[in-house]
C-alpha cells in the first residue's frame, strides 16, 4: 500500500513478455474499448543491456486494478512502439472528451 494507506488500483504484479511483439499481441487481442493502456514508461537499460524496457499500464475491464505488462525494446522499434501508442492515446483521449476523436485506420 502507498505510504498513507489509501488502497493503489495499481498491482504490483509486473507481467513480463519476451519481446515488444510478445506484448503487443497480448494487448491488442483484448478489446481497446474496455481494455484501455493509461500509461506507459520507457526506461534505458540499467545494466548495461542493449535494450531498454517498455511498460504499459493497461486497466482492464471489468477488474478493479491496472496491470503493469513489461518488455524489452530497442530504439530501432520506436517508430512502430510509438505509432501503437498514438492510436491506445486517441481511445484514452476519446474517453475524456465529449466529441469522439476520430479513429484512423488500423493500428
Amino acid at each position: 500500500m502507498p505510504q498513507d494507506d489509501r488502497p493503489s488500483p495499481f498491482t504490483r504484479d509486473e507481467q513480463p513478455f519476451e519481446s515488444w511483439e510478445e506484448l503487443r499481441d497480448n494487448a491488442d487481442q483484448f478489446d481497446d474499448d474496455l481494455n484501455v493502456v493509461i500509461w506507459w514508461d520507457w526506461y534505458p537499460p540499467s545494466d548495461g543491456s542493449p535494450t531498454d524496457t517498455l511498460i504499459l499500464y493497461v486497466a482492464m475491464g471489468g477488474q478493479e486494478r491496472v496491470y503493469p505488462w513489461s518488455a524489452p525494446v530497442t530504439r530501432g522499434q520506436e517508430p512502430e512502439i510509438r505509432a501503437w501508442l498514438q492510436h491506445r492515446l486517441r481511445r484514452l483521449l476519446g474517453y475524456w472528451q465529449i466529441i469522439p476523436i476520430p479513429q484512423e485506420g488500423p493500428a
